[in-house]
């Protein structure tokens, strides 16, 4: 099986093993940089794979695919409750996932099944979000077209009042 020509779901499962299993071997806590190098040293096809860059057609920028799948990963066993991690803190396994089983686990069933509703869950709540920030904005539109059109009304003809006769800010109020 070739890693880089696996779906982007199959490549997610092919990282999964080697991750638990570095994880493991060096006591259950690694920085990620360190996670990746681990399981580069020990399959040929992730070394190859996390050293191909690929090209964003929407920005022409070059990127790593591996780190977003591998990210992905990192997220998924954290879903499952087989490690934790902060942004600023190494990646640790859980009792759960120090003690698991790595050989008879079952990832498509264990890990990728479970974790997809997660993300699901994660899709639903960004839609509620953002049509809530949509809606929140077009009121925040209304009111400050509402408070605009009160200031023209009872402000600008109020305005010559308050300026001395020499201002020439608003000429047509004279």
């Amino acid at each position: 099986m070739n890693l880089k020509t696996l779906s982007s779901e199959g490549k997610i499962a092919y990282l999964i093993k080697p991750i638990l299993k570095v994880l493991q071997e060096a006591g259950g806590q690694l920085e990620r940089s360190e996670i990746k190098e681990r399981i580069a040293d020990m399959d040929d096809q992730i070394a190859e794979y996390s050293v191909l860059e690929k090209k964003s057609k929407q920005t022409g920028n070059t990127y790593k695919e591996f780190n977003f799948k591998f990210n992905f990963v990192i997220k998924d066993l954290y879903f499952n409750d087989l490690l934790t991690y902060t942004d600023s803190s190494p990646v640790t396994l859980t009792e759960k996932g120090l003690y698991l089983d790595v050989d008879k686990l079952d990832v498509q069933k264990e890990i990728i099944e479970p974790s997809k509703k997660h993300w699901e869950e994660l899709s639903k709540n960004n839609k509620k979000n953002k049509t809530v920030n949509v809606s929140d904005n077009e009121e925040e539109t209304q009111a400050e077209e509402k408070s605009k059109t009160i200031s023209r009304k009872i402000c600008l003809p109020l305005l010559p009042k308050c300026l001395p006769k020499s201002s020439k800010l608003f000429p047509e109020h004279y």
